[in-house]
């Protein structure tokens, strides 16, 4: 009996510290996270390539680890900005900034392609926004980031982008 008890609690201090751990962990801010990204202030950089996946691009926030463009990557950011000043101390969910980014980003995504519209949305890649996260938004940032990904609403996984 003894050494069942030793047992378990060898199997359980690991067991419990990685749930403590994952309860830690912001995962409404994707995969593969780069701390110094997580609850950032400041506006991502534009251009930055990413691997991210559906998962992660349902979330509001994004703290994924970026990568050298040379690299696989399955979006890059192709628009990045402070929100205009009616979201100052709007609600984190508002539906106003919905609005704003889809007409952003969708504009931004016409040209980041080159394409009309049309073009755009026949096209097998799509893009996604992502506004800082709950913490970060308390603490009064204000930003917007719209990635290009290789794939749409349907997909399970998406496929690499060009270097």
């Amino acid at each position: 009996m003894l050494q069942l008890t030793r047992l378990l609690r060898g199997v359980a201090a690991p067991v419990v510290a990685a749930a403590l751990l994952a309860a830690c962990t912001p995962r409404d801010q994707g995969t593969d996270l780069d701390p110094d990204q997580v609850d950032a202030m400041a506006p991502p950089p534009d251009g930055a390539c990413r691997v991210i996946t559906p998962d992660d691009v349902a979330q509001p926030s994004n703290a994924t680890r970026t990568v050298d463009c040379a690299e696989p990557h399955s979006a890059q950011t192709y628009a990045v900005g402070t929100l205009p000043d009616q979201f100052a101390t709007a609600a984190y969910n508002d539906p106003d900034l919905a609005v704003f980014a889809f007409q952003t980003c969708t504009d931004e995504f016409e040209k980041f392609l080159g394409a009309d519209e049309s073009l755009a949305m026949r096209t097998v890649v799509s893009w996604a926004w992502f506004r800082p996260s709950k913490q970060a938004w308390t603490d009064g940032a204000r930003w917007y980031r719209c990635d290009v990904v290789g794939g749409g609403p349907q997909s399970k996984e998406y496929v690499d982008l060009p270097p």
